[in-house]
């Protein structure tokens, strides 16, 4: 987050989706700015059109006027997001994340753990919390004492949240590497690890600069996340929102089910699985619904392949390993027997 956003869509968004899951939840809320230095290099923040157009009032009349009215007297700055427009207990953190005065890259790195530490700390009291970088998950690329580390949330600190919350809500912002879908399937991907305790459900914004919601919910809160979004989708938001499910076109089994079951992504995925006495959960390609029979097709991006994995390696190395985290041997050492050959 950046003061300069303040009241733009992004924070219609954002604000509309906590305001419905909050007072559908019954926890409560906590909101981490990871609030970044103004820049100057773009124009990013000029999409406060909608509050011109009486349409997206609809979505949550109170919600646009207020907005409306903060951009209108040029209070574009994160705390006035603080002002009666959450739930009065919401816990909110606004230290900011600007190490530009501090002198290498090992010493930013300590000033970031103890940032978060205090953030961490600050969140004690809550059972849901909102995460909103500039640009979401980091990468591997993304060293933590770099100057720009400022606009991720790294993996450690997703952990810790996700270890003592309920909830946890991420921003993540779209890139120009791969489709909305790849990235979003990608993200699935790299929070897997968290599904022994966890569900995630990923939401898409979708007007004027498309941006994803990733919801990490622990699984006994799950159904009650379900409804929520159920509600949320066929208010007068669901024409700017869509629920991501990770396994491509749905046929009718699958769209069945997730139509009976609220849009969950791990009943898509086992929806458009191989027959559940052949599945393997770890396999990525049977998680993302890949037939048995050749051509053999990469499971984030449907690429398809001649000669069964003729050239796999190089193109999980050129298109999927920074952004998974994950490696082209662990990729291939994950596949079943049936989906190797």
């Amino acid at each position: 987050m950046q003061d300069r956003y303040t009241g733009d869509i992004g924070d219609f968004a954002k604000l509309g989706l906590l305001r419905r899951l909050s007072a559908d939840m019954g926890l409560r809320l906590g909101v981490n700015w990871y609030l970044y230095p103004d820049e100057d290099h773009n124009r990013d923040g000029r999409h406060i059109e909608y509050l011109d157009d009486a349409a997206f009032a609809d979505c949550d009349p109170e919600l646009w006027q207020r907005l409306r009215d903060i951009v209108r007297r040029g209070d574009r700055h994160c705390a006035a997001l603080e002002q009666g427009l959450l739930p009065a207990n919401t816990q909110f953190y606004r230290e900011s994340l600007d190490f530009h005065d501090v002198a290498g890259g090992k010493a930013r790195a300590a000033v970031r753990m103890r940032w978060h530490e205090c953030a961490l700390e600050a969140m004690q009291p809550v059972r849901m919390v909102f995460l909103d970088p500039d640009n979401g998950l980091a990468t591997r690329s993304v060293k933590g004492g770099s100057l720009k580390a400022g606009k991720y949330v790294f993996w450690h600190e997703l952990v810790d949240y996700a270890s003592c919350m309920d909830v946890v809500i991420l921003y993540q912002h779209f890139h120009r590497h791969g489709t909305h879908r790849q990235q979003m399937e990608s993200l699935l991907m790299r929070l897997k690890g968290l599904e022994e305790e966890y569900q995630t459900t990923i939401l898409r914004f979708r007007a004027r600069s498309p941006r994803a919601f990733v919801i990490i919910c622990r699984k006994g809160f799950y159904d009650r996340l379900q409804a929520s979004i159920r509600e949320f989708l066929a208010s007068s938001w669901r024409k700017h929102w869509r629920l991501h499910t990770n396994s491509g076109r749905q046929d009718d089994k699958a769209a069945s089910i997730i139509a009976n079951h609220g849009g969950s992504p791990e009943l898509a995925r086992m929806a458009n699985a191989p027959g559940s006495d052949d599945r393997r959960e770890d396999c990525l390609c049977c998680a993302h619904g890949i037939p048995f029979d050749l051509p053999r097709i990469c499971p984030l991006c449907r690429k398809q392949f001649k000669q069964h994995w003729l050239g796999i390696d190089a193109h999980w190395r050129a298109y999927h390993e920074r952004e998974t985290a994950l490696s082209y041997e662990t990729f291939f050492s994950s596949l079943c027997r049936r989906h190797r050959r």
